[in-house]
């Protein structure tokens, strides 16, 4: 019963740490003796009428205001603040699903800053303590377009016939606000047609055949960047031939440590210029025939999946086609499966007996390690299998046992036992956060925050093979100053307790530049990513984003890493499976750009058995 309470505990905590952006609305607390909050959805759907208990503290949080201070250039500033009565030192700001940090009472207001005006979203802050997560209160802000704005709209394209020397015209046609000087630019096919006067509108351009069904149009205004509109129109001069895709190839290039790469190759006629591939429930991408054959990479090669690829026409639907690769295995790729964990009643000695059992295919020797709680306890005979062994009380309601064929780094399988002398004080370290505070001359400084209970007054701070000191937990947040930004190595920090070793905790940081060109905000990341109970996948899809790298991240139940994937030059659709085997809790998915984090997100899934 005690561990079923704890469990409900954490389960409560981590379901925190998620953002739901729901709409609605609080009534007011009339007097001491109120037992809750009434509220109700705003949507207007019926029995939408809800209570939100109230806890007894004397932490009070109230009076939000978030007032916009700067909008230009798509972007404002916002300055949030506050009344506060009886809070610890610090509190944390999120909304609309985004995490804006940590910080402390003395420094109210807070300004954040660089936030999109995109006219869209409708932006809300909720602040709450850090020690009292009953301690909080919100505000919203609405919409923010920044005024004065360049901005293109109503593009209207239209066209004659086609004469008889295989011209037509084309005229264009758009409204535009605020443009900042008197001329706009025209493309089309990404081939630059002039500069033409506002004034000018509606503009009427001679055009030759480009033999090709649709002609895409592009206009910007001149010398203002993000001001443009574009749109397709049909080709009068186009003679409609049969669209035809045929031979379709797939051929496995790669296979090792249970990914692979697929060719993609086939021949084409009177198609448009881009098609696209799927199959097996999973989106590919967009992809121009100027650039076949195409390499699709990081596919599981989980010997279970019959692969199929569809090749479609953007332009043409009736004109596709498809071929199967069958079933992909890695050949003499190590594996270990079936990681049974039975413990023993807990003994006068508060000890306990394990017994520990797997399958494994290719192990390419006879011997394989095991690991309790992080801790090394040795190398063993895979023919002992299965094999009892004593341990002593963690101090954990559950043990993290790590199993791995020996020299064979990525042949691991990870589970979680409940341990039977279980603790009624469990040190704990999360809500580990680090952030990059200021990064100019290649270095910068990041500083680490969290939270925690039942832990020693001290911990150590280590990374990369370094050890960046020890501190009180009184002293928190931690700033480490000086680190190097060379926008190469992944930074990686570890919380360890120094009163139990066995009690820490870890978060990435990636790669670090002190320069910002090209890069997108962190916070907001475009894309789609979700788990999938179903098929047992995560699914990515990075739209029309390019990456140069994307690290996933697997974690179990006590935030230890137990997985991860790396993907290069990525875009579009794809899926990862997770393993059957391993207790996952969630997937941390890191997005760089030029050697810098552009962005990452964090997907629940809750492989619990």
């Amino acid at each position: 019963m005690l561990y079923m309470k704890s469990f409900l505990l954490f389960l409560s905590v981590f379901l925190l740490n998620f953002n739901f952006n729901v709409a609605f609305s609080l009534g007011n607390l009339t007097s001491p003796a109120d037992d809750g909050l009434n509220g109700h959805f705003t949507d207007g759907s019926p029995n939408d009428v809800f209570k939100i208990g109230k806890n007894v503290i004397d932490c009070h949080i109230n009076n939000v205001t978030a007032e916009v201070t700067t909008c230009e250039n798509g972007l404002f500033n916002v300055l949030i603040n506050f009344e506060h009565e009886a809070t610890s030192d610090s509190f944390r700001i999120n909304g609309n699903g985004v995490m804006y940090g940590h910080f402390a009472y003395a420094d109210l207001p807070v300004l954040l800053e660089g936030l999109a005006a995109n006219c869209e979203t409708n932006y809300e802050f909720g602040i709450r303590d850090l020690e009292h997560e009953d301690c909080h209160s919100a505000t919203g802000l609405g919409v923010v377009c920044c005024e004065g704005a360049c901005e293109i709209s109503n593009l209207v394209l239209a066209t004659s016939d086609c004469a008889e020397n295989n011209h037509h015209s084309l005229t264009i046609d758009f409204d535009v606000e605020n443009p900042g000087n008197a001329y706009f630019d025209v493309w089309v096919n990404s081939v630059f047609r002039g500069n033409f006067l506002i004034t000018a509108l509606p503009l009427t351009l001679t055009m030759e055949n480009t033999t090709q069904a649709y002609d895409h149009v592009l206009v910007c205004i001149n010398d203002v960047d993000n001001c443009c509109i574009d749109g397709n129109i049909a080709n009068p001069c186009y003679i409609v031939e049969n669209c035809d895709i045929s031979n379709v190839t797939a051929e496995v290039t790669t296979c090792e440590n249970g990914l692979f790469n697929v060719l993609i190759n086939f021949e084409h006629e009177a198609t448009s210029d881009s098609f696209r591939i799927n199959g097996n429930g999973v989106m590919y991408g967009h992809f121009a025939y100027a650039d076949l054959p195409v390499l699709l990479e990081g596919l599981a090669a989980n010997c279970e999946t019959n692969y199929e690829f569809g090749i479609r026409d953007l332009e043409h639907e009736d004109c596709h086609s498809a071929t199967g690769l069958g079933v992909v295995c890695c050949e003499g790729d190590c594996s270990i499966t079936d990681l049974s964990l039975s413990a023993s009643e807990c003994n006068s000695d508060e000890d306990f007996l394990l017994t520990i059992d797997f399958n494994y295919d290719n192990p390419g020797n006879d011997l394989f390690e095991l690991w309790f709680n992080g801790w090394y306890i040795g190398n063993f005979n895979l023919n002992t299998l299965p094999l009892t062994l004593a341990f002593e009380n963690s101090g954990f309601q559950a043990d993290t046992i790590i199993v791995c064929i020996n020299d064979q780094e990525e042949c691991c399988a990870v589970g979680i036992v409940n341990n039977p002398c279980n603790p009624s004080d469990i040190c704990n370290i999360f809500e580990l956060d680090a952030n990059v505070m200021t990064c100019e001359n290649d270095l910068f400084n990041v500083e680490i925050d969290f939270s925690h209970n039942h832990t020693s007054e001290s911990f150590m701070i280590r990374g990369n093979d370094k050890n960046y000191g020890t501190y009180t937990y009184s002293n928190l947040p931690v700033l480490l100053e000086g680190l190097n930004a060379d926008c190469e190595t992944s930074y990686q920090f570890d919380i360890i307790d120094l009163g139990d070793e066995s009690c820490r905790k870890s978060t990435e940081l990636g790669k670090v530049c002190c320069s910002t060109t090209d890069i997108t905000d962190p916070s907001s990341p475009a894309g789609n990513y979700y788990y999938s109970s179903e098929s047992n996948r995560m699914n990515l899809d990075f739209k029309e984003n390019l990456y140069d790298e994307v690290i996933v991240t697997f974690y179990n139940l006590l935030g230890q890493k137990v997985d991860q994937v790396k993907l290069q030059q990525v875009s579009g659709a794809k899926y990862l499976e997770v393993l059957s085997d391993d207790y996952i809790q969630f997937g941390k998915i890191d997005l760089f750009r030029k050697g810098k984090l552009a962005g990452s997100e964090t997907v629940k899934i809750m492989k619990l058995r």
